[in-house]
């Protein structure tokens, strides 16, 4: 398996479009982590211009992860926002508290690696090659 890195350099979002009013409770994104860089993960609900519409209550540190230098896999970040239908929002992943990329230790948001799930005819927001990885969570009530 080959991983496919974006890599975060101040934020990097991908665009959805929910089909339904929903109500979330978290997101997780499939990150990689490299080595140990400062600052913060935060992630953001925003609009189409950029305009933060809703904020994980976590932010994340590389400590927060793994001790160890490298890693990928996906972390849960709990925001709370309710979604209506056929509307398209970012969700971004922002580095905050002093995050700054630097080539020897930072963030990134792994793209999907079954890229064959998708029609040919797929674009992804953001103009990336194939769409970021995450899990959303809604909250459903019985």
């Amino acid at each position: 398996m080959k991983l496919v890195v974006n890599e975060l350099y101040s934020s990097i979002f991908q665009e959805i479009t929910s089909v339904d009013d929903v109500q979330i409770g978290a997101i997780r994104p499939h990150i990689y982590k490299h080595n140990a860089p400062n600052g913060k993960l935060q992630l953001q609900v925003q609009d189409l211009s950029g305009n933060t519409l809703a904020t994980s209550t976590n932010e994340i540190s590389a400590s927060d992860i793994t001790a160890i230098s490298f890693f990928h896999g996906k972390i849960k970040f709990v925001i709370s926002y309710k979604m209506k239908a056929n509307t398209t929002y970012r969700i971004a992943l922002v580095g905050v508290d002093g995050y700054t990329f630097d080539e020897s230790a930072w963030f990134g948001w792994c793209a999907e690696n079954d890229i064959s799930v998708y029609e040919s005819e797929y674009t992804a927001g953001s103009g990336f090659n194939s769409p970021l990885l995450m899990e959303i969570w809604k909250l459903k009530r019985n």
